[in-house]
């Protein structure tokens, strides 16, 4: 599975958005230094109308994209 981070920024405070996309309850991940949310939804396409219009949001409140990453996961059978 892929995961993929979004990091923005604005002054001193970064948010960190993680996607989850697991096809049976896709989720972003929401993190600051001291805040960590799950928001979970019922599709991918839910996920990324809200990822989308999260992201405009900080942009337009003055938040700047700073990174992003694209993980690949792979599970081990110990």
């Amino acid at each position: 599975m892929k995961t993929n981070s979004w990091e923005f920024e604005r002054e001193a405070d970064r948010i960190r958005i993680t996607q989850r996309p697991t096809s049976d309850r896709p989720a972003l991940i929401l993190e600051t230094p001291t805040h960590h949310a799950t928001l979970e939804f019922g599709t991918l396409v839910e996920l990324h109308e809200f990822q989308s219009a999260f992201e405009h949001h900080l942009v337009t409140s003055g938040w700047s994209l700073v990174g992003f990453s694209r993980r690949r996961l792979v599970a081990t059978n110990d």
